[in-house]
């Protein structure tokens, strides 16, 4: 039996509603979003960003300003122009909270380009890691919610994060961070924290309930919280659970 990569995304399913999990991933049903300023706000960033370092511009850029002006133009020609003008703001205001960091990176020295968008597919284990610095072993997430605090699921993220880079690179990481781009605000992940020691051994129980589940195709109707059902992406499915 094939069990899917699970992704950090497909943990915090599972953990969610074990029954969610088996809508998406077994029975291939698509969420349905009442919201999708969320979806495209977070698509926008992520491709002002990419366009920065597909384009080179790190090695160009002898200020940020210089980052933000190459950038926005490559940007034009790539984004419909028919969006709303605040979401090219958001973008923008995200690109210039990078642009200023990767900036000081440039004169500390870091002159080694960053991986982007390093997919990973090993050991049954998925992860797509939006910035890699291999000098410094240094992973980052780039999350656009405008209050900056660390959740249970970007524990997880990290976690997930941190075993597909050590699949991957064969290195060990000490600290993840999250930059949230809308706040320009940085939380960091340490792996030899109590806490996050504890989030370490609920993602290895986890991956086994999902192995089992999809052995025995068991994934019971088992929402996490009381109100889990009222903002559950597939409520539309199983009608809260009935």
């Amino acid at each position: 039996m094939n069990i899917p990569n699970i992704s950090q995304s497909a943990l915090g399913l599972y953990r969610d509603c074990p029954y969610a999990y088996f809508l998406k991933y077994k029975k291939d049903c698509q969420a349905i979003f009442w919201n999708f300023d969320m979806l495209d706000t977070g698509g926008y960033a992520h491709d002002a960003i990419d366009v920065y370092y597909k384009n080179n511009f790190l090695t160009e850029a002898d200020s940020y300003e210089d980052i933000l002006y190459y950038s926005y133009n490559n940007l034009k020609d790539i984004w419909d122009l028919t969006l709303p003008n605040e979401e090219f703001i958001k973008a923008y205001t995200s690109l210039e909270n990078h642009a200023k960091w990767e900036y000081n990176n440039l004169q500390k020295g870091w002159t080694t380009a960053p991986l982007t968008e390093v997919d990973v597919k090993m050991d049954g284990i998925r992860a797509i890691i939006d910035y890699v610095n291999l000098n410094h072993n240094m992973l980052v997430d780039w999350k656009t919610n405008k209050r900056a605090s660390l959740s249970y699921n970007y524990r997880m993220q990290a976690e997930m994060y941190r075993r597909a880079y050590k699949l991957k690179f064969d290195k060990d990481i000490t600290h993840f961070y999250f930059f949230f781009l809308f706040a320009d605000e940085w939380r960091t992940v340490k792996f030899d924290s109590k806490k996050q020691k504890e989030v370490s051994e609920d993602v290895d129980n986890l991956l086994e309930n999902i192995k089992s589940s999809w052995i025995n195709n068991n994934f019971p109707k088992q929402p996490r919280t009381e109100r889990g059902c009222d903002s559950c992406l597939f409520n539309f499915y199983c009608k809260g659970g009935k």
